[in-house]
């Protein structure tokens, strides 16, 4: 109370902002606890902002702490549906649904990027066009149960061996706790490729305080999440078959989790790889700002490479201007690396590669995306 009265008296003598009064209250709040009522459940649905992934103090925690990224600027948004388990296929009911075992009954699932598509694709001869999570929800933790990806509009599903817990509920400040997922992917007889994903988890509550952003003010809990994540590929090439170790990835998420919220106010991501750390997204919950995230996306069909699989020489053509084009081998070493004047077709010459597959990363005015070619 006499901290209350301090505050007011320093507002009246100081002339403090409006905002910052109205939100006091909030700022004498205590630590919260984050239970299995505070996550989203079958048919919610979250809004979502994505800002400028380039940001800074988002490492910074304790107790009793405070952030302000008030200035983040949403450039996109979408959608997050926690979608129904009943209006699954008759294959994901059987694998994931109420024909399933009962620890692989899931509570709902998702849209997900927590596997490579882009390598995957690199080394099919069909698109995979999106892929799903499942999820299993209660009071004590939240686990992801396995995949499905979408191919031809169809749902194929791939349960996970290992079971990894994303979430021990529920959290509080100064827990800690591990998981473990492993996943083992084959796509026949849509293609040869098999994909094996082993992923270590380690998590900690290491702050609580007070978050701003651009949607309003929180009391909330912050969570780290550190992920080492480490795929291979099968491929046949030429007759023979082979096992590609892809770069291990070491993924770092920092969330901060309110009250009834469903989803972190705030999820900030970076990604490691061979050493080289990038900030991958900064998301937050949101509002309807009227900002549609398609017109943002960018699919493989914008960009051609032929011929493919090519010897000596190799053209690109784009329906957009690129800036750059690398070429990496399967242990992620960069092999070709030139800035383009945004152009949109031209020749490289490879005739110094040696036989086997490699990785083309192109970036264009709308981004980042990649395909996969062949030098024979």
């Amino acid at each position: 109370m006499n901290l209350m009265i301090a505050m007011i008296c320093l507002f009246k003598k100081n002339k403090l902002s409006l905002l910052f009064f109205l939100i006091l209250p909030f700022m004498l709040r205590g630590q919260i606890t984050v239970d299995s009522t505070d996550f989203g459940v079958e048919n919610d649905t979250v809004r979502i902002s994505q800002a400028v992934p380039v940001i800074s103090g988002y490492q910074s925690t304790g107790a009793n702490y405070s952030w302000d990224f008030s200035t983040l600027t949403p450039q996109s948004q979408k959608l997050k549906n926690f979608s129904s388990m009943s209006s699954v296929s008759i294959l994901i009911n059987l694998t994931y649904g109420s024909f399933a075992s009962s620890e692989y009954k899931a509570s709902y699932f998702t849209e997900s990027t927590d596997l490579p598509l882009d390598a995957i694709n690199n080394f099919l001869p069909i698109e995979v066009d999106g892929l799903n999570m499942y999820y299993k929800l209660d009071s004590s933790e939240l686990k992801s149960l396995g995949y499905s990806l979408i191919v031809d509009g169809q749902g194929i599903p791939f349960k996970s061996d290992t079971i990894e817990k994303i979430y021990q509920l529920p959290l509080q400040y100064g827990q800690t706790y591990t998981g473990t997922g492993y996943t083992y992917i084959d796509l026949s007889p849509f293609s040869d490729l098999q994909f094996i994903q082993y992923r270590n988890r380690f998590s900690e509550v290491d702050g609580w305080g007070n978050l701003i952003t651009p949607f309003g003010f929180f009391s909330v809990l912050r969570v780290k999440h550190e992920i080492i994540e480490e795929d291979s590929v099968y491929q046949s090439f030429v007759g023979t078959g082979s096992w590609f170790a892809l770069p291990t990835r070491i993924i770092k998420e920092y969330e901060w989790w309110a009250k009834g919220e469903k989803e972190p106010i705030l999820k900030i991501v970076t990604n490691e790889i061979s050493g080289n750390k990038t900030v991958q997204s900064v998301e937050y919950k949101d509002i309807y700002r009227g900002l549609d995230a398609s017109t943002s996306a960018i699919t493989n069909t914008s960009f051609d490479v032929y011929p493919n699989p090519a010897k000596g020489e190799l053209f690109y053509e784009s329906i957009m201007p690129i800036q750059k084009i690398q070429i990496k081998n399967l242990s992620g070493k960069i092999v070709y690396d030139k800035e383009l004047d945004n152009t949109c077709k031209g020749n490289i010459m490879i005739s110094k590669l040696k036989s086997g597959v490699y990785l083309m990363d192109i970036k264009t005015t709308k981004g980042w995306f990649k395909k996969r070619i062949i030098v024979r």
